[in-house]
């Protein structure tokens, strides 16, 4: 039977400042998040792969499936167009920031934020105001970049 040498003091010592070396400098947590990440962009990619195996339904099939009638879908498209009014006021407000930000103390970072912002704000306007669409309309069928290119459906 033979048995397993230990590899030398010098060897380990060496091993062991590095590993708390790279720990202490965060090159331990740096590899985790890679592999994280990494395992988020291969998942995304799965999803996409698959993504011709999703479900296809009429508007009135997911309605008959949900057990909604005429008054759900009124009350749901006015709770869509609430938070679609509510999201282009935030955006203007948050444009009227942007217009301000060069005046402030932190330029630079101020128009960042508020960037980041008007561009958050706006995409939420424009995902409930498709909603909106989608239950106005009685239609599923229409994906968002075709509701999007063509203004007469907004």
């Amino acid at each position: 039977m033979k048995q397993k040498q230990k590899r030398g003091i010098v060897r380990r010592v060496a091993v062991g400042t590095f590993n708390a070396w790279s720990y202490s400098v965060g090159l331990t947590s740096l590899g985790r998040t890679v592999g994280r990440i990494g395992g988020n962009v291969g998942k995304a990619a799965d999803q996409l792969r698959r993504k011709q195996n999703h479900r296809k339904e009429t508007f009135e099939d997911a309605v008959a499936r949900l057990g909604l009638d005429e008054e759900d879908l009124i009350r749901q498209a006015l709770i869509f167009r609430k938070y679609a009014v509510w999201y282009f006021v935030a955006t203007m407000l948050a444009t009227a920031w942007l217009a301000y930000a060069p005046y402030t103390s932190h330029p630079v970072s101020a128009v960042f934020v508020t960037t980041g912002i008007v561009i958050v704000t706006a995409s939420k306007w424009l995902t409930w105001n498709f909603r909106f669409c989608q239950v106005r309309d009685r239609d599923l069928s229409c994906g968002f970049w075709e509701w999007f290119f063509s203004p007469g459906r907004w």
